[in-house]
């Protein structure tokens, strides 16, 4: 017979808001990321284009 976990309030809204800080630094970070990687793939897309 499976046992029912009860997780105590504090520690449910103590991770939400853990998960809530990480998600406030780690979303504009990986967002830029992506921008710059995508911006440097597009600059040796016209580079190699040119010189070639």
């Amino acid at each position: 017979m499976a046992q029912a976990m009860h997780i105590p309030t504090k520690a449910a809204s103590t991770t939400a808001a853990a998960v809530r800080k990480t998600l406030r630094i780690a979303l504009p970070l990986g967002l830029a990321v992506a921008i710059t990687g995508v911006g440097l793939f597009v600059f040796f897309q016209l580079v190699t284009a040119l010189l070639s």
